[in-house]
């Protein structure tokens, strides 16, 4: 049995040890770095590493991969192509400023006859088009076309919801042996908008689309309506029955006003 005065040592003992415990627990809550988005850890409800959750930086996993609708080229003139697709980007809240693809035109063998690289923005939640014209085959038939996005990176959210771009007054002239088309663009937005891509999209009764276009605005104030004409160099194959427009604004580059 321990003596009275063996106890009050160990009573000490274990009051220092209970102390020292203390102490450095404090120091070490106090001074322990708050959890940030660059700190190289999965924390503060984060979805990935420094992503995600309150981190403005996007996870990969959080992007809903674009969906190809329809690619499709458009014989201009002999060994002359335009080529477009449309997309959809799903994500309700998420875009990207810059978006890099590589078209590719393959012949009826599936050998390639002429590429071309371009970059798009996609704005959340919208249909969007991507046109290149003139792409030279070098008088070979182009048979297929191939857009595939060489980066998925940068994806954001926008500060800025998209503007509301409407197309009105559409008068076209189709019968040509050089089709034209007018039509207006009005900005519906709170904002002024710049560098406004104005594609149009014509289709059979069958909605297949059967050739395009595109125009670029360069400026558009709030409320502001502009004339915007399309041309074609010959006769188009088919009779048109349906035109659409998809006219959109790089919601990441709209300064706040």
């Amino acid at each position: 049995m321990l003596s009275w005065n063996r106890r009050r040592q160990l009573a000490y003992l274990l009051g220092v040890i209970i102390f020292i415990v203390a102490v450095t627990g404090f120091g070490y809550w106090y001074t322990k770095p708050l959890p940030t988005c660059s700190d190289g850890r999965q924390n503060q409800e984060e979805v990935g590493i420094d992503c995600g959750g309150p981190c403005a930086k996007v996870c990969r996993s959080e992007v809903i991969p674009t969906q190809t609708l329809w690619i499709r080229p458009f014989s201009i003139v002999a060994g002359t192509y335009s080529v477009m697709g449309l997309f959809e980007n799903q994500n309700r809240s998420l875009g990207v400023d810059r978006l890099f693809y590589t078209i590719k035109l393959t012949n009826d063998l599936g050998a390639t006859v002429a590429t071309r690289k371009g970059e798009v923005f996609v704005n959340p939640q919208e249909k969007f088009v991507i046109f290149e014209p003139n792409i030279n085959t070098d008088n070979q038939i182009a048979l297929r076309a191939f857009i595939d996005f060489t980066s998925d990176t940068g994806w954001d959210k926008p500060e800025i919801a998209k503007p509301v771009l409407s197309v009105t007054r559409k008068e076209f002239n189709f019968a040509d042996e050089t089709p034209k088309l007018h039509a207006l663009v009005t900005n519906e937005s709170n904002y002024d908008l710049e560098n406004i891509v104005v594609p149009v999209v014509v289709s059979d009764g069958q909605q297949n689309a059967f050739t395009g276009s595109a125009t670029l605005i360069q400026d558009l104030g709030r409320g502001q309506t502009k004339d915007v004409y399309f041309t074609w160099p010959q006769a188009l194959t088919k009779t048109p029955e349906y035109v659409d427009f998809y006219p959109r604004a790089n919601t990441f580059r709209i300064k706040r006003q």
